[in-house]
């Protein structure tokens, strides 16, 4: 059995969502203690009891210690598919996105079937994955085809969030992932959102903009498309999406969310001034993304090049290493992370 400490390098929920997903495409089990033992409140918390709970819904997997606050868990996959479509209700604005995050692997690599998942919740949340990311960013840089749909957004604390997907193998089309060249900018998409409070004051079209004024006044003149959404919403918040499409193919992504007392007008030059740093930083892949890819390069191999190797992504190999060994190399200086042969390449 694999043994994982849960306080290694950044510490924090992601190393659980991994190692399920790791150990249930290479069938090890696993052990990990001291979870989210750097947090102010270490343990499980609601979204990772419910990720657990779609490992046994789904995949009849087995697991001891999930409860909330539980530092310990031992989990055994199954490679079984129990269920092929679910709706589940997170009760709180527990995040859709990581939620998603720890289960999509699975459905790609594993099984043959097409899974729909509906999920009740947090869209977008401080720390955490807006959805917008999957369909706008995450899904068409991997070439996956799925149907994805936002039914309700749902903000903290009350959450009420609702997202579809229906989603199925990627076995038949296993291609590497080589991203090292950024090019020219094609595009920028633009999602500035906020709830139907904010309607009267134009908050969704402060937010867009002055990121648009940002994004000229430090890139010059580009193509530029968006979409103001206002929408109903338990809870009230605001939100920018913003994506870079490159030439080569790749993208880059930002986002920012309104808390309370941050203006729109903030919220709009935070969002874009994140995109412009990853972009003169002559990123392929901002850092964002870059770890959210890591588990996906241990499985088809290629390389990246990223404009930062944040803690969150040294964390993610470090976890992957745990399950295939020390497959992949970092170079410092170019930013460049390699995977020269995937663990599904070598089946």
């Amino acid at each position: 059995m694999i043994e994982i400490d849960g306080s290694a390098l950044e510490g924090g929920g992601q190393i659980i969502r991994t190692a399920l997903s790791l150990s249930s495409i290479t069938g090890k089990e696993f052990r990990v203690f001291n979870i989210r033992k750097k947090r102010a409140q270490p343990g499980l918390k609601s979204q990772h009891l419910h990720l657990l709970y779609l490992y046994k819904e789904l995949f009849n997997c087995k697991v001891v210690g999930d409860f909330l606050y539980s530092t310990e868990v031992i989990f055994w996959p199954s490679g079984e598919l129990k269920r092929k479509q679910l709706y589940l209700d997170l009760k709180t604005a527990a995040s859709i996105g990581l939620v998603l995050q720890g289960i999509i692997p699975v459905i790609l690599f594993v099984f043959k079937e097409k899974i729909t998942l509906e999920l009740k919740g947090g869209t977008f949340g401080k720390w955490a994955i807006p959805v917008e990311f999957y369909p706008c960013c995450f899904f068409p840089l991997l070439g996956i085809k799925a149907e994805f749909s936002i039914l309700r957004r749902g903000y903290y604390p009350k959450g009420g969030g609702r997202v579809r997907l229906v989603l199925s193998s990627l076995n038949q089309n296993l291609k590497s992932i080589n991203y090292t060249y950024a090019g020219n900018i094609k595009e920028i998409y633009i999602q500035s959102i906020a709830s139907d409070i904010f309607r009267a004051k134009e908050g969704a079209h402060k937010q867009l903009k002055i990121a648009r004024y940002f994004l000229e006044k430090n890139l010059g003149s580009l193509p530029i498309r968006y979409e103001i959404i206002y929408c109903s919403t338990d809870s009230p918040a605001t939100q920018i999406n913003l994506c870079a499409y490159l030439d080569s193919g790749s993208l880059v992504w930002s986002d920012c969310l309104g808390e309370k007392n941050k203006s729109p007008e903030l919220v709009g030059k935070e969002g874009a001034q994140k995109l412009i740093k990853e972009l003169k930083g002559g990123a392929c892949i901002d850092k964002h993304t870059a770890d959210n890819l890591i588990p996906y390069l241990a499985m088809l191999g290629g390389k990246i090049k990223v404009s930062e190797i944040t803690l969150h992504t040294r964390t993610n190999i470090w976890v992957c290493e745990k399950f295939l060994g020390n497959i992949f190399t970092i170079d410092e200086t170019k930013k460049v992370i390699e995977v020269k042969k995937g663990f599904l390449n070598e089946k």
